[in-house]
């Protein structure tokens, strides 16, 4: 990078004159403001004879499909500025910097030095350890990192139906469940307090030396999600992509419809995965709260079970959806009463099968898929944050196994 070398280009085509006979290619990157990378590449070209190329990379080529949280910082900023104009000030920098939307002088920012990790230049290189959870891997033995288990987690019992498909897609596989049933239900709480959830139980899931995490909550996956894949060293995965894929699959007349908690609708998450899949389906989204309580209390076969889904469920019935996800993993377990309701015209899509195949594909991916070759019985322990023995009589009746014991977890310790 030219700023390594205090941006000297004779410095710049000395090294690349020295690399000719150690390296068949190499990247010089030039910002747009250090000078004409065009006419840099025909002098470093001229003075070395090496083939050189200019590539100007475009907006979307340097910075991708903006993010949910790219749209958000955008818009912000957007505000910021024009409420400084609005105060009559002029020539200043809107930026997030230590947490927080600041605003400096032109100047004062335009002489801030921008310098790169040291660590992050050092694992760019050819042959380095892109990842630190990836070199931890690489460290462990072979076959502990394949017995290693895999940590799921949900706000309550909801994410037992991606377990119980995980057991049935991948039945070698060790597991670790961890249902804040303290807490439930996550679909009414902030994003703030989500992502601190989400936090506390991925620290307690780590102390059990899991290889890889899902997060069985909707809720959690649509608002947590990213923030969590930045933070920690080890792959997780959510159920809101797995869900979208199958929709955009099944429907045929491209109108899909997704009911979740609150939360996750208005996030809008759903559709926006859908639309960045096929922009040509329609999504419509429907909340309801009241499907996750009813569940927790056991009220899977009560009448007001039935025409709560009524309720809720009239104004989607009435649409020519084709295809319906079921956008919170507590929802799987009315999926009879979803389905009588809606009748045959309309596919429920459960995200559980399509969530345990994309970590069937990453652990064959890093070579931490547990293929059985040990012979011993897969392990299944389960965690909650409060009535252990409540979730443990509900989980049996929702696992393809006896559930002996279930222990309980202060979160807030993590």
């Amino acid at each position: 990078m030219p700023e390594e070398h205090d941006y000297n280009e004779e410095e710049l085509i000395k090294i690349s004159a020295e690399q000719k006979t150690r390296k068949e290619n190499y990247i010089i990157i030039n910002a747009e403001g250090i000078g004409d990378s065009l006419n840099m590449a025909k002098r470093i070209e001229e003075a070395t004879g090496i083939e050189t190329r200019a590539s100007i990379i475009g907006h979307m080529q340097r910075g991708g499909s903006p993010t949910c949280k790219d749209r958000v910082y955008a818009s912000t900023m957007g505000a910021m500025a024009v409420e400084l104009l609005c105060d009559g000030k002029t020539n200043r920098v809107i930026g997030y910097r230590g947490g927080k939307f600041v605003d400096y002088d032109i100047n004062e920012a335009l002489s801030m030095k921008k310098e790169i990790s040291a660590y992050q230049y050092e694992i760019a290189k050819p042959g380095a350890v892109r990842t630190e959870w990836k070199a931890r891997r690489e460290d462990m033995g072979v076959e502990s990192k394949k017995s290693a288990p895999i940590g799921v987690f949900d706000s309550g019992v909801g994410g037992l139906t991606v377990v119980r498909e995980i057991v049935r897609q991948l039945p070698n596989e060790n597991i670790v469940y961890f249902g804040d049933t303290a807490r439930v239900p996550y679909g009414s709480k902030s994003r703030q307090t989500i992502i601190r959830f989400s936090e506390q139980i991925i620290r307690f899931l780590k102390t059990k030396e899991v290889k890889a995490i899902v997060i069985a909550c909707n809720t959690a996956s649509a608002l947590a999600l990213d923030a969590v894949r930045d933070e920690y060293d080890i792959p997780i995965l959510g159920v809101v992509v797995p869900g979208a894929r199958a929709a955009v699959e099944a429907t045929v007349n491209k109108k899909v419809g997704v009911v979740g908690t609150d939360a996750t609708v208005q996030s809008g998450v759903y559709t926006k995965t859908i639309r960045e899949m096929d922009p040509a389906v329609e999504v419509i989204e429907k909340a309801c709260p009241l499907f996750v309580p009813l569940v927790e209390e056991g009220f899977k076969e009560h009448v007001v079970t039935r025409e709560i889904i009524e309720y809720y469920l009239e104004s989607m019935r009435a649409t020519d959806i084709d295809a319906m996800i079921l956008g919170c993993t507590h929802y799987p377990l009315l999926r009879s009463k979803i389905r009588a309701y809606l009748g045959d015209r309309i596919q429920i899509v459960n995200p559980a099968y399509e969530t345990a195949m994309d970590l069937r594909a990453l652990l064959k991916e890093q070579a931490m898929e547990n293929d059985g070759t040990e012979d011993r019985k897969s392990h299944y322990e389960f965690f909650v944050s409060d009535a252990a023995e409540k979730f443990r009589k509900f989980a049996n009746t929702v696992m393809p196994f006896d559930v002996p014991e279930t222990n309980v977890v202060n979160i807030e310790g993590y």
